[in-house]
């Protein structure tokens, strides 16, 4: 098995060189460009980094060589919108080679291999539920080695909710990063990076 480089991220850069090392708020705005993300964001609490970003900056800029992914394998789940698609279009801008994308709707995914367009990368989609143990594994036996695993997939239900909905988002934010990391880390490529957004929806409360 390769080694896995373990990441910690404190805030959130255009995934941080693999991408920079300090994971900024601003890389979301930067890379979810084409998915028209809301351009302010207060911190929900004392900012984990010394300066906080509204607007992207060109040490995060996907365009920027320093940050070029030719030649890489990069896994995306809940790439079928919001984070995980506008992470899956940073990709493809910094060019790179493979892109795995995930998602239990596969009109989703469809909608954004579209916005895609002319990218250089080639896409694969899978339509699978990233609770669905045995769907991930045999998605991770059909990719094999990859460089990049990004764990975008997340869901979190309003007070209100039901038991079950709350389950259903343990299942979706818990769960799943536990499936994807059991089916995907055994083929990560020497110096692979694994990067988990989703349990960051625990922290952050339904909108009003």
């Amino acid at each position: 098995m390769s080694q896995l480089r373990p990441q910690t991220t404190r805030s959130t850069d255009f995934l941080t060189q693999s991408l920079p090392k300090v994971f900024e708020p601003a890389s979301f705005l930067n890379i979810s460009r084409a998915v028209h993300f809301p351009v302010t964001i207060q911190p929900p609490f004392p900012s984990p980094t010394a300066t906080w970003h509204n607007e992207s900056y060109a040490a995060i800029d996907p365009s920027n060589p320093n940050l070029s992914q030719i030649g890489k394998t990069v896994i995306i789940t809940g790439a079928g919108s919001g984070i995980g698609r506008a992470t899956a279009l940073a990709f493809a801008e910094a060019s790179a080679a493979q892109l795995v994308l995930t998602e239990r709707t596969e009109s989703s995914l469809r909608e954004t291999e579209k916005l895609l367009g002319d990218s250089k990368s080639d896409c694969m989609v899978f339509p699978v539920s990233a609770t669905d143990e045995t769907a991930m594994q045999n998605v991770a036996e059909q990719v094999d080695a990859w460089d990049v695993l990004v764990l975008a997939v997340a869901q979190i239900s309003s007070p209100s909710s039901s038991g079950q909905d709350w389950w259903a988002d343990y299942e979706m934010t818990v769960k799943a990063i536990v499936i994807a990391s059991r089916a995907f880390v055994p083929s990560a490529k020497a110096g692979g990076a694994l990067y988990t957004l989703a349990a960051g929806a625990a922290a952050v409360g339904p909108g009003d």
